[in-house]
């Protein structure tokens, strides 16, 4: 065994420290922010989070880490890319509106011109059991005609 001092590290001002490291979360805050516009929330949510760590442990890491411009930059293209999606599914449901409208129009007709099928059937088949004339009113076709007394009120 020899005698000498076991190695330790200097602490000698001229000896260089470590290079600092890039934040491995701004890196992906950033891809992900850049995502955000093709992927909306599967690419901004990741960017929004994992910027607003990078950037806690950029500061946390008193110089060993880098790369807050990398995770401002993520957190920037994620909101971006929120708002973006947000004024595109607006959009969206604008142009919508007016062909719901017009399958709730077209659903109304239809369901109007089935009502009147079904009393103009059951008025035939009263005027068949009752000498070829029809009901002085509709109310005489419930219940043995028509099974749902709705189908006699007028519908706005």
């Amino acid at each position: 065994m020899s005698d000498e001092p076991p190695l330790m590290p200097s602490s000698d001002p001229a000896q260089p420290k470590a290079a600092p490291r890039i934040s491995i979360a701004a890196v992906w805050s950033l891809v992900f922010g850049v995502s955000s516009f093709c992927l909306w929330l599967f690419g901004s949510v990741p960017a929004l989070i994992l910027g607003t760590i990078a950037l806690v442990k950029i500061n946390a890491s008193q110089g060993r880490l880098e790369g807050k411009g990398l995770a401002i930059a993520g957190l920037v293209t994620g909101g971006v890319g929120v708002i973006a999606g947000l004024f595109s599914m607006a959009f969206l449901a604008g142009l919508m509106m007016p062909i719901l409208n017009k399958v709730q129009g077209e659903a109304k007709l239809t369901r109007q011109m089935t009502d009147m099928k079904v009393l103009m059937i059951a008025c035939r088949i009263y005027a068949g059991g009752h000498d070829g004339n029809f009901p002085d009113e509709l109310k005489d076709l419930y219940p043995d005609h028509i099974d749902d007394e709705s189908q006699l009120m007028t519908r706005g």
